[in-house]
């Protein structure tokens, strides 16, 4: 059985900012309610991981590593994965192939700094 944290955050586009829903076994229910009464709303999910930080690292964010394009983190649901995608590869890589996590820098995410990507 995994230890793993299961955390999400919002993007509410109407508001342009993130928010966090209910933690624990409430976490339906928060994800629910974004649903619900908030259009435009993109749940992330927490990774699992952490940058060279200690930053946790979510779908959508925009990462930095040494010596390569800046790439973004998604979720494959063709492999059931958490993958990085970035500029010239054909699909997406899992972490453990592309990069060391714990070496890469989370500079941003695609809502706030898709200015980063370009």
């Amino acid at each position: 059985m995994s230890n793993r944290e299961i955390k999400f955050r919002v993007w509410n586009e109407s508001e342009k900012k993130y928010f966090i829903p209910f933690a624990g076994a409430r976490l339906d229910l928060g994800l629910r309610y974004f649903e619900t009464h908030i259009k435009c709303a993109y749940p992330e999910q927490f990774t699992g991981l952490k940058d060279k930080n200690g930053k946790e690292i979510f779908e959508g964010d925009i990462i930095s590593y040494p010596d390569e394009t800046n790439m973004t983190v998604s979720f494959s649901d063709t492999f059931a994965s958490f993958i990085l995608n970035k500029k010239g590869w054909m699909f997406g890589h899992y972490f453990g192939e592309a990069v060391n996590p714990e070496k890469c820098e989370v500079i941003g995410n695609i809502y706030e700094n898709p200015e980063i990507l370009k």
